[in-house]
């Protein structure tokens, strides 16, 4: 029996990092973003400032049935910590050694069971976001949930509370593909379909007291994978890599596109900007030097000129105007002028070089999250009525038939091309 939604039923999400990033803004953090992970390997290298893993995998379908019982009495006793642990209660470290649930970490971690179905991508992203509110500013919603979450001890409990948060539900959903009514739909009828496509599962993995916890929402309890030693992404990296391995030992189908990795990292755009704003402050300050300089006209017409094309460059950089007497020069003391003008006129360059480049990043960054937002409103707009629309408009204006007599002639012409025989030379 499946839990009460009283605000309707999470869709599916896809693994998508620019859905993810998204996903993470809605909930109100805007410091951090997801980037996907292409190779193990370069975990460290791609993730080396992580805050944590997003894992997708394929679920077991006997386990999964089992765990899709939301709320029955026989979950509720399998997360009892008094209980004996069964087979669905034990997890394996990489190197194989059996390791029980620790629930008394789960006093200290925040973690929720999940009870509401297709809610896993969700579940797995606050799990990252909530267990790092010491590190970020996740925000007034998120800051509120944990509050009231934290509160309660139980994770099934926990569960429960976030499926009962009707924005929870809006949040999750605002960025699903949209799902066309099924003819069965359509037709009233309650019966569903006997075709059942393969189940996927996302959780979670972070370090937390110098150790790797893996967080899945279908579990009783957060899994202790050992000791991280300071190097958690290493870590991260055998548990997983030893997950897909016995699952290719399993099913020698099983293969790598069955799995996807994403990574939870500080906002390039957010460190970017800091960047900008310090580079911008450095350069007003040596502006003010060259100003001073060639206020003074100590110096020979040669070093005037380069201070002069230094000024340009930091005032098109800067883009403010040309009056000599702004960014406060009289405040600029004699012993802080530099000694060898020309170095410090190629370092000004420099600097104005290096300002530009964070610039265009900084608009690389801005034009990639305008195309999340609209890869976002293409996947979840609602096609079918605007073909119903258009094909309205054309039938209102004659041109109905006519398209659809040009669109049977190109198929028989595409048709008959098919079947002619090739001549060979």
């Amino acid at each position: 029996m499946g839990p009460d939604l009283r605000f309707g039923a999470c869709k599916e999400l896809e693994s998508d990092p620019a859905l993810f990033t998204l996903l993470v803004e809605e909930f109100g953090c805007n410091e951090v973003e997801v980037e996907e992970v292409y190779d193990l390997d370069s975990l460290e290298t791609l993730s080396a400032d992580s805050f944590g893993l997003i894992f997708l995998f394929k679920w077991a379908n006997s386990i999964a049935q089992n765990s899709r019982s939301f709320g029955s009495r026989r979950n509720r006793a399998s997360r009892n910590p008094e209980s004996s642990p069964d087979e669905n209660s034990t997890a394996s470290d990489e190197n194989g050694n059996v390791t029980l649930f620790d629930a008394a970490i789960s006093q200290r971690l925040f973690f929720a069971h999940q009870v509401v179905p297709n809610s896993c991508a969700s579940h797995a992203l606050l799990s990252v976001l909530l267990n790092c509110s010491d590190r970020l500013n996740l925000g007034a919603w998120l800051l509120e949930m944990k509050e009231k979450l934290c509160q309660i001890e139980d994770p099934e409990l926990r569960g429960f509370a976030i499926g009962n948060m009707p924005e929870f539900i809006a949040k999750h959903n605002r960025f699903a593909c949209f799902e066309p009514p099924s003819i069965s739909d359509l037709a009233g009828a309650t019966t569903t379909s006997l075709g059942q496509g393969e189940t996927f599962h996302y959780c979670c993995y972070i370090p937390y007291e110098d150790s790797l916890y893996e967080l899945d929402g279908l579990k009783a309890w957060p899994i202790n994978h050992g000791q991280t030693g300071g190097q958690w992404l290493e870590k991260a990296k055998n548990v997983i890599s030893l997950r897909i391995s016995r699952a290719r030992e399993k099913d020698q189908g099983c293969h790598d596109i069955r799995y996807n990795l994403m990574s939870v990292v500080p906002s390039r755009k957010l460190r970017i900007r800091k960047q900008i704003v310090e580079q911008r402050g450095e350069l007003t300050n040596k502006l003010r030097v060259l100003n001073r300089l060639a206020i003074s006209k100590a110096e020979k017409d040669a070093t005037l000129e380069e201070v002069d094309e230094a000024r340009k460059s930091v005032r098109k950089a800067l883009e403010i105007g040309e009056d000599k007497e702004l960014n406060g020069v009289d405040n600029v003391k004699q012993e802080s002028l530099p000694q060898n003008v020309e170095e410090f006129c190629s370092l000004v360059k420099t600097s104005c070089q290096e300002f530009e480049e964070l610039r265009i990043k900084f608009e690389e960054e801005d034009e990639k999250h305008l195309r999340y937002e609209r890869d976002a409103e293409r996947r979840s707009h609602d096609y079918g009525l605007f073909i119903q629309k258009f094909i309205e408009f054309l039938h209102r204006n004659g041109s109905l038939q006519h398209v659809i007599d040009e669109s049977q002639t190109k198929a028989m012409l595409s048709s008959r091309m098919r079947k002619k025989p090739k001549s060979f030379s």
